[in-house]
């Protein structure tokens, strides 16, 4: 800026409102590489903290002020689930990245109520991408009473699909989802985006 000769003015900051965070021990982590990135599904303690599938977990890395949001989901009974893609220059995914089982993670939950499931509803369609993927997680084992569920989600290739393989063949298995699609960018026998294919359906 002061090469070109551009004179920039900041605003002082705003003051952030302090948020009551939480203590949440670490139970699980699962880490996938699907040969591009590697991804990784961390399992938290949530007993004891009121919160639901497509809420949001707050997290301050240690020396740094501003927190970033993760969308979770619950899981039965009382388990808190992030899925985060570590990113190489990324402080946050490192952070995670490199917490241990039985490390405690200080974080606040932020209530997220337009994204929460409806109570009664004919059908659910969910839609996503990559780790985006993780509060629908959750809410495909809250399915609502007499709702057909719909699950589209696109990753880089079948080996993305890994991380989340067991829980959504457990709720395939259970009846909680009735329909899957999947999409593949990378994948040399189709590269399909979810956009191809909810156009196929349409």
């Amino acid at each position: 800026a002061l090469k070109q000769g551009i004179h920039l003015e900041l605003a002082p900051a705003l003051v952030r409102k302090k948020v009551q965070t939480h203590s949440f021990n670490v139970l699980e982590k699962q880490i996938l590489s699907d040969g591009h990135a590697e991804t990784f599904l961390l399992y938290l303690d949530g007993k004891g903290r009121r919160f639901q599938s497509g809420d949001l977990l707050s997290i301050t890395p240690p020396e740094e002020t501003v927190p970033r949001l993760y969308s979770v989901a619950k899981l039965q009974p009382d388990t808190l689930l992030l899925s985060v893609k570590k990113h190489d220059l990324g402080i946050c995914s490192n952070y995670l990245y490199g917490l241990e089982k039985d490390v405690p993670l200080a974080a606040a939950i932020q209530l997220n109520k337009a994204f929460h499931l409806p109570k009664k509803t004919p059908s659910i369609t969910l839609i996503a991408n990559g780790t985006g993927i993780a509060p629908y997680l959750g809410m495909i084992q809250q399915r609502p009473k007499g709702t057909e569920m719909h699950l589209y989600w696109g990753g880089r290739n079948t080996a993305s699909y890994d991380l989340y393989r067991p829980l959504i063949e457990q709720a395939l298995n259970q009846g909680q989802l009735d329909q899957l699609e999947l999409a593949f960018s990378r994948q040399e026998s189709t590269y399909k985006f979810v956009q191809d294919i909810l156009e196929d359906r349409a």
